[in-house]
């Protein structure tokens, strides 16, 4: 039980309510994830990469940017994030 939830409850940040996670990815077969907010009601700033372990079902990074996060990639050697420049 518990990781990333569609609604409600005990996903990703916790609480109820709405939130949108503009982008989600998966650092290989792992349980590290880089999410990025999005949509009408953010749940994280658009700017932010939050890195999160579900299986401690916390943050356990964040990356902070100027710009708005348009993507972001994770590889085992490193990760690439998109920004919008204009």
């Amino acid at each position: 039980a518990g990781g990333l939830a569609a609604s409600g409850g005990g996903g990703v940040g916790g609480g109820r309510g709405g939130g949108g996670i503009g982008r989600i990815s998966m650092l290989y077969r792992t349980n590290l994830l880089a999410l990025v907010g999005g949509g009408p009601s953010p749940r994280y700033p658009p700017n932010k990469v939050l890195v999160w372990d579900d299986r401690l079902h916390r943050p356990i990074g964040e990356l902070s940017f100027r710009k708005a996060v348009l993507n972001v990639l994770l590889r085992r050697d490193r990760g690439c994030v998109a920004l919008r420049d204009r």
